[in-house]
């Protein structure tokens, strides 16, 4: 009863006016609400991952950095030049 009402207050189902009457009805709730929260948190984060990818030209330059950035590294370019380099990416965002 207690993982119950546990698990009803974590995934915020609420407690309504149905309730469970027996301990295979309190799993079934349980296991459902389990389902309940999983699918919530699947849609807000498709909703976050869709949200994050509409700045096209944001991706763009992020992909640039990190291609120059590699570049850097692979080319054993200089600290100092390499912080330059960076710093004008940065700063043409």
């Amino acid at each position: 009863l207690a993982l119950y009402f546990a698990i009803m207050t974590l995934t915020t189902v609420g407690y309504g006016d149905v309730l469970a009457t027996n301990t295979t009805e309190y799993a079934l709730m349980i296991v459902l609400m389990f389902i309940g929260g999983f699918m919530w948190a699947y849609i807000i984060g498709a909703v976050c991952a869709i949200t994050a990818t509409l700045d096209i030209k944001k991706i763009e330059h992020q992909q640039l950095y990190d291609q120059i950035n590699n570049m850097l590294v692979d080319m054993t370019i200089a600290r100092p030049t390499a912080a330059r380099v960076r710093s004008y990416l940065f700063q043409t965002e």
